[in-house]
């Protein structure tokens, strides 16, 4: 893989990591699939840095649980809807 393509992935896997972070406190952003990205684009480019964010302990094992079960938690899908109506009833109450 020559430098420039994996620089570009890097920059892309960062940026997708970014995201996916604010996507944390953002409903309407998702988080995982950003996650997928960072982790796709990882892999590909820096084996330390696909590791590093594999290791992490609040979005690692909802990727790894991704990966393998090619599913969300329960649990994360009902704080994920429970958030999204909660924005939706705020904006529509304000």
């Amino acid at each position: 893989m020559s430098n420039i393509k994996r620089v570009i992935y890097i920059v892309l896997g960062t940026l997708f990591l970014v995201l996916g972070a604010i996507g944390v406190v953002l409903p309407l952003l998702p988080t995982t699939p950003f996650w997928l990205l960072t982790c796709w684009f990882y892999i590909r480019s820096s084996e330390k840095l696909y590791n590093k964010a594999m290791a992490n302990p609040y979005f690692g094992a909802y990727v790894k649980s991704f990966l393998v079960d090619k599913s969300i938690p329960v649990r994360i899908k009902f704080i994920s809807v429970g958030m999204l109506w909660t924005t939706i009833a705020i904006s529509t109450f304000s």
